[in-house]
This record gives C-alpha cells, sequence and structure tokens, in this order.
C-alpha cells in the first residue's frame, strides 16, 4: 500500500473517531458544561456534510441562539429539550434511543438489535456490565462502539490484507445499527418536535453516518484493486 493511501485511511478513521465519540457523548445524557463548552466552541466551523440541504447552517445557528441566553440558562434549556425529546417517548411525546424500544410495537427491550449488538462486542471481546444504565442498542454505546473501531484502525499496518476486513466490519455495523435507525429516529423527531436542537442532532448525525459510509466505501473500493486476494477473486 502507497503512503498516501494509507496517510488517507488513518486521517479518515481519525476524524470519524472523532466525531463519533462527540455523538456518543451529546446522546448519552443531558448536556454538562464540559460539553456544553465544547460545542459552542466549535460549532462555527461544523462541517456541512450534508451538502447544500446540511443541517449544520441551523444547528449553529441554535448553538449560537441558546449561547446567547448564557451558559446556566442554556444548559436548563437544553435538559428540558432532552427530556422532551429522549425521556417522554411512553407519553408517545418523544424519540427512544434504544432501537430496540423503538421497533417494537410493545416497547420490549430485548428485541434483534440487542442481540445484534451484543454479538458485534462481544466479536472484540467487549460486552457491557450487567446493571448498566444503558441497553447494548442504546444509541450513545453503539456510536462510542464506531468510535473505537475507527480509532483502533488508525493503528493497522499499511497493508490492505488487513484494512480491507476492517473496513467491511465496520460499515456492517454502522448499516445495521446506527445509519438505519438514525433515519428512522430523525424523521420521528420531525414530525414530534420539529426545530428542536436534538432534531437538528440527529439529522446532522444521520448526515454524518452518510458521509462516513460513502468516504469508507470509496476507499474500500480503492484497497481491493490493491488487493491480491480481492483481484484473484473477482477474476475467478
Amino acid at each position: 500500500m502507497k503512503r498516501a493511501m494509507h496517510h488517507a485511511l488513518t486521517e479518515c478513521r481519525r476524524s470519524a473517531a472523532g466525531f463519533y465519540t462527540l455523538f456518543s457523548r451529546l446522546f448519552h445524557r443531558e448536556m454538562d458544561g464540559e460539553l456544553w463548552r465544547l460545542l459552542e466552541g466549535n460549532a462555527h466551523v461544523l462541517p456541512a456534510f450534508g451538502g447544500e440541504k446540511s443541517a449544520a447552517p441551523a444547528l449553529r445557528e441554535m448553538v449560537a441562539r441558546h449561547a446567547a441566553e448564557g451558559e446556566e440558562e442554556a444548559l436548563l434549556t437544553l435538559a428540558n429539550l432532552y427530556a422532551k425529546a429522549f425521556l417522554g417517548m411512553r407519553e408517545g411525546g418523544g424519540v427512544p434511543l434504544c432501537q430496540s424500544v423503538y421497533t417494537s410495537p410493545k416497547h420490549l427491550l430485548f428485541q434483534q438489535s440487542v442481540f445484534d449488538a451484543r454479538a458485534a462486542y462481544r466479536s472484540e471481546q467487549l460486552e457491557l456490565p450487567e446493571g448498566g444504565d444503558m441497553p447494548d442498542d442504546h444509541l450513545a454505546v453503539i456510536l462510542a462502539f464506531l468510535s473505537r473501531q475507527a480509532a483502533l484502525a488508525t493503528d493497522l499496518p499499511p497493508d490492505e490484507e488487513e484494512w480491507i476486513p476492517a473496513l467491511e466490519k465496520e460499515a456492517r455495523f454502522r448499516q445495521k445499527l446506527a445509519l438505519s435507525w438514525t433515519e428512522a429516529a430523525a424523521t420521528l423527531a420531525e414530525d414530534r418536535m420539529p426545530d428542536s436542537f436534538y432534531t437538528l442532532l440527529l439529522r446532522y448525525l444521520e448526515e454524518f453516518l452518510e458521509y462516513d459510509q460513502t468516504e469508507s466505501d470509496a476507499l474500500l473500493a480503492d484497497l481491493k484493486t490493491l488487493s491480491p486476494t480481492s483481484t484473484m477473486a473477482a477474476g475467478a
């Protein structure tokens, strides 16, 4: 693998790891002062992953509007918005952060997404502690796992035979347990909570997941043209 290709791969996954960590923290629980200052300080440089239709400009404006209230007032406002967005689903007023609740007509926790998430974590010798405050398929956990996988990829050697399975595994998890749910959740949020900070945040997360998928797919395709194994399989 050429040095330029290895650099592009590591930078792509390093950047992705940073964004996934930020999103994981934002959806884990209500905003705290440290996280708010991080978001406020960087809102003006949020990339428009969705192009002209990106939620980034509206999100930047929303952050600036809350920042004008002062930190204490902004945190109170965002705490109320978080509760309405993600903690009020039993009254039909919010969006649950666990896929299994969202997809289950009876609001049961243990749907297939839980087992899919557990299988992915265990394949990496990871397991959530029993009695934790979040199910295995909680969005914050899923995003934290994606951050971990992207960060681990940056340590891979410049060998396409190691990069290809790593990117393919990450792509399957991202598509099955992150992107598909986020698309549905963002649509539901827009219906129930139009113009909310967390609705914009869900749309922005959806944009990033789609962008990361596209970038990873392109790099994966380039890698497969370099791989002797993939070349032989294609010619068989």
